[in-house]
């Protein structure tokens, strides 16, 4: 058999649907399983061992339009799949599935697309995304024990991250804490000179601090770790997906806005910090360890969007600014014993 898994998302999306391709080749062993992706988060599944191949679908790129959908769709028609399945709840995912040509293809009854589906999951809004990605198996009739996202730096991971340890003077085995302070949405983010201070108080507490990030965050880091250079990385910009993932294994604890670096930190086991301000755990977002923490305000405005957004809609972004420095670092104390 072969399986297809579609989810055109974001990294941290495909980090929480990790579980699902684990449960799907689990539960149909010698099933051949392939995933349709963008293709920046292709690094999260690189190594996967439960995976046949990775087919990457630049949506937004050189397949947009109607020429690269019936181009991809063509592609995927030629595989033969026997099933798909889709956690991704646009129209043009529910698209592709039916062009796939799989005789069965599974979705949520939420998708724009659910009437391309033949065999539709109730969307429960109420439980973790890790869940209602499992809840795609179990209408297959597949159970799964393993709840944890997975990610599978190599070797050659680990190498880059022993020498970058050593180039900032950092011992491997030394007291270090992970700092993600970007997000794509912009009030997503903790204030940058709340997470200045807060590395400030880290330093004074004997940790160096690495910062890690996209190319984007490169910038958030530079800003963080000015005038504390020599106790403070900024490895934001520098590292693959899997070379951020092997840094935070050596890390005590990462503080981290509601992004993708939180899922990333609980696939490979370090415990998490999480702000939530303009969104909530509610959405089934939130970190899953078991020394995991959540740090929010109480407000009647909250959440203000599923996503948060560019700009507070009341204009005073309190969800973030009434969390401060210290409360934070009062969280982390455990970790630095």
């Amino acid at each position: 058999m072969k399986i297809l898994i579609i989810h055109t998302a974001f990294i941290g999306d495909i980090i929480l649907a990790t579980p699902l391709i684990r449960a799907v080749k689990e539960g149909m062993e010698n099933a051949e399983i392939y995933a349709l992706i963008k293709p920046e988060t292709r690094h999260v599944l690189r190594n996967n061992p439960h995976l046949k191949n990775i087919i990457t679908f630049d949506k937004r790129g050189k397949d947009s339009g109607l020429a690269g959908f019936l181009k991809i769709g063509k592609n995927i028609k030629k595989e033969k799949f026997d099933l798909v399945i889709s956690p991704h709840r646009s129209f043009r995912s529910a698209m592709l599935a039916r062009a796939s040509g799989a005789k069965t293809r599974v979705g949520f009854d939420t998708s724009t697309g659910a009437f391309l589906y033949n065999k539709k999951v109730k969307y429960d809004s109420s439980i973790h995304e890790i869940e209602r990605n499992l809840s795609l198996a179990r209408a297959l009739g597949i159970e799964s024990i393993h709840k944890q996202p997975q990610v599978f730096p190599g070797e050659e991971d680990k190498v880059v991250v022993d020498r970058l340890l050593a180039k900032a003077g950092f011992k491997s085995s030394g007291m270090l804490v992970a700092l993600a302070p970007g997000s794509i949405w912009a009030t997503k983010r903790w204030p940058l000179l709340y997470y200045k201070k807060l590395a400030q108080i880290l330093i004074k507490n004997g940790t160096h601090i690495v910062l890690i990030g996209g190319v984007a965050d490169s910038a958030l880091g530079r800003e963080i770790a000015t005038g504390n250079e020599n106790a403070i990385f900024n490895a934001a910009g520098r590292l693959s997906l899997l070379q951020s993932a092997e840094l935070l294994t050596r890390c005590r604890v990462l503080v981290s806005n509601d992004s993708a670096p939180l899922h990333l930190a609980t696939a490979v086991g370090t415990p998490v910090i999480a702000i939530f301000g303009p969104t909530v755990p509610a959405f089934g977002f939130y970190p899953t360890g078991s020394k995991d923490r959540i740090i929010e305000t109480p407000l009647p405005c909250r959440p203000c969007g599923l996503h948060g957004g560019d700009h507070c809609p009341i204009g005073t972004h309190a969800c973030m600014k009434n969390i401060s420095p210290e409360q934070v670092f009062a969280g982390t104390i455990d970790f630095l014993k």
